[in-house]
């Protein structure tokens, strides 16, 4: 995703589940890894790799409330000429 900011203004007002990718293409979880439904959903992409995440309202995955986050690994930073020496 090109712009970060867009993931702070993101708010989803039901129930969401983070879930692995084959319950992602089933759009159906019986032990998501991640769950929420207080309307105020934080989570941490606490790592490199993907997240899945899906509606849990009965019908919103499979009309296509669902998502996938791609969690790039840090850019490494040049080496400053002092460093090299």
């Amino acid at each position: 995703m090109p712009c970060p900011e867009l993931l702070d203004n993101f708010n989803y007002q039901r129930l969401v589940m983070v879930a692995t990718e084959d319950e992602y293409e089933k759009c159906h979880s019986a032990h998501p890894i991640f769950f929420s439904n207080n309307g105020v959903t934080v989570f941490t992409l606490h790592r490199p790799g993907l997240f899945y995440f899906i509606s849990g309202v009965s019908g919103h995955c499979e009309r296509g409330q669902k998502m996938i986050i791609k969690v790039l690994e840090p850019a490494s930073l040049p080496q400053s000429p002092d460093q090299n020496e």
